[in-house]
């Protein structure tokens, strides 16, 4: 790359590039009164929609239908590349690009990333305009010869494959250049390859992560555990360059305890948990050590089901809010405390008595590293502190360079109660491990 050719005969560009790095901030993936009918919950949501998403889209910045972002000027002494994924990509997913920026000045300069980038993509002569987004930006205070790294994440267009040449359009950076190495979208590449699908099947760039994704093996039965989780965006009420974002999103999970070395290896319970919720994250997050940052929030209704009937059904709907706080430690680490609060809603006919064992509420935190080892937590007290729940989660992430494998390894620990919906009023106490694909 042109680009990084210069950074590199930089004076003391080297070490800047390696400050950058280190200096590369953690993502924080992150964040999680009965109504009587139907009606006092349109109410509750319409409301709270009023008073959290549009008071930020009126006031935050002037709103128009383009949501594109703000071009911004290239500080004259920065100068900035662009830094493709190191391996193959499929066409059409979602990936990150990194811009890595050094102050080749003789002055130290402050400096923050534009939470959004425009670009061109090009491959065979097909051109199509891109948007690079940010899941965080901080400020960032460059001495001489030092530099930073902002990751940015992109959905690569169905349209183009093979070498994609991704160029930044006018704003900073503008003319940084970055080649993509873009394969076919799953089995049977070459056919996909020479064969372009001509109608799009998903908008890859509103999917995203939700809960945890894991499967996990401990020895009594049912031994096995594993939950799938993702969420989906339906509308962006408030645009992405505001100074908060506000999202309706869709979420589905599902969590099934598995008798596996059982005869015929039944299922001995499945929670299905879809849920419609309003999701605000801050464009700007602290990195700088001993400095908290809020989370945003999320709030709004879910269902929970065993999806089955009589003396085995299980279900019940709720109203629920969830917010957070994040404190950064030195060395990347970092501490997150997300509590949450739920009120049921319609009927508890199938489990009269589960407000009992859940109450109203449930505590998030987590302990971890970026990149590295971190430990989860999960608990809630029951009714007068008589049924408490705990879960502990340990990930720790592994990857063999040779084969391409990159996973996370992962420990769980239960004790409490309903960790199935099937006996949620069953005490349990379990240990399992296995590997995560979301943490």
């Amino acid at each position: 790359m042109r680009k990084m050719a210069k950074i590199r005969t930089q004076e003391n560009g080297e070490r800047g590039v390696e400050d950058g790095r280190r200096a590369a901030s953690s993502r924080v993936d992150g964040l999680a009164g009965h109504a009587t009918s139907r009606t006092s919950l349109m109410i509750f949501v319409l409301t709270l929609t009023v008073l959290l998403c549009y008071p930020w889209a009126a006031f935050g910045q002037p709103q128009t239908e383009d949501s594109s972002p703000t071009p911004v000027a290239s500080p004259a002494p920065l100068i900035a590349s662009l830094v493709p994924p190191r391996t193959p990509v499929l066409r059409g997913d979602r990936v990150q690009v990194d811009l890595l920026v050094l102050n080749a000045s003789e002055e130290t300069v402050a400096f923050t990333p534009p939470a959004a980038l425009l670009a061109v993509a090009e491959a065979r002569g097909q051109s199509v305009a891109v948007t690079l987004q940010a899941n965080w930006v901080h400020a960032w205070t460059l001495a001489p010869g030092e530099g930073g790294i902002q990751p940015y994440q992109i959905s690569l267009p169905l349209s183009l494959r093979g070498k994609i040449i991704l160029t930044l359009q006018p704003g900073f950076g503008e003319g940084a250049s970055a080649v993509l190495d873009v394969r076919g979208s799953g089995a049977g590449d070459d056919v996909a390859t020479q064969n372009p699908e001509p109608i799009q099947r998903a908008y890859p760039g509103r999917f995203a992560t939700h809960e945890s994704v894991y499967f996990i093996y401990g020895g009594n039965a049912p031994g096995a555990k594993f939950q799938v989780s993702l969420k989906y965006r339906i509308l962006t009420l408030a645009p992405t360059g505001s100074a908060l974002p506000c999202y309706l999103q869709f979420g589905y999970t599902q969590r099934s305890l598995w008798d596996i070395t059982a005869d015929s290896s039944p299922f001995y319970d499945t929670s299905y948990m879809p849920a419609v919720f309003f999701e605000s994250v801050p464009r700007t997050l602290q990195s700088e050590p001993w400095r908290f940052s809020w989370l945003g929030y999320q709030f709004g209704y879910a269902h929970e089901s065993n999806g089955r009937d009589g003396l085995t059904g299980r279900s019940l709907n709720t109203l629920w809010a969830r917010t957070g706080v994040g404190f950064a430690l030195p060395g990347d680490w970092n501490i997150l405390v997300s509590p949450q609060l739920f009120a049921y809603v319609f009927s508890l006919t199938d489990n009269p008595d589960i407000g009992d064992y859940r109450k109203y509420g449930r505590l998030h935190a987590a302990v971890g590293r970026t990149g590295g080892p971190s430990l989860f937590y999960t608990g809630q007290v029951g009714e007068d502190f008589k049924h408490p729940t705990h879960q502990l989660d340990l990930t720790v992430p592994a990857r063999i360079p040779v084969l391409d494998f990159l996973a996370i390894l992962m420990a769980q620990y239960f004790h409490g109660y309903g960790e199935s919906l099937l006996g949620y009023d069953e005490e349990s106490d379990m240990l399992r491990g296995g590997f995560a694909l979301v943490r």
